[in-house]
């Protein structure tokens, strides 16, 4: 079995994403991201509230940063991003929270469910818009 180059692979991960006219931003590992993630380690809160899943902590920090910019579709496997670690309750409180915050408007969150993915939007409406 002979197994692709990363610049194979980057080359074909690339070209699905030219063929959905999907646009990708580059998010830099931030000082501000590291620590958000710490935090939520020291207080045992998701997504670190099990193990310490200092990726995942970065990963929500980027999609709160993200906000600013425009709606966010956060998709994973990973059930730490969950009510109780459980995707049928939706995207864990704290978190919700945190997004809820932001003052460009209110974010409503829904959960897909199918194959292990739960997918949450966060989606930014003017106040005058929101329910």
């Amino acid at each position: 079995m002979i197994l692709p180059t990363q610049p194979e692979i980057d080359a074909l991960v690339n070209g699905v994403f030219d063929r959905l006219g999907v646009e990708i931003l580059n998010v830099p590992f931030s000082l501000d991201s590291a620590r958000s993630s710490f935090l939520k380690i020291v207080q045992k809160v998701p997504p670190s509230d099990k193990m310490q899943e200092f990726k995942d902590g970065v990963l929500w920090a980027n999609c709160l940063e993200l906000l600013d910019q425009d709606d966010v579709l956060l998709c994973s496997q990973e059930k730490a991003f969950c009510c109780n670690r459980e995707p049928n309750k939706g995207l864990a409180e704290n978190l919700f929270a945190e997004a809820s915050e932001k003052p460009t408007g209110d974010y409503h969150f829904w959960a897909e469910f199918g194959v292990g993915v739960s997918c949450f939007q966060i989606v930014s409406l003017p106040k005058s818009e929101a329910r």
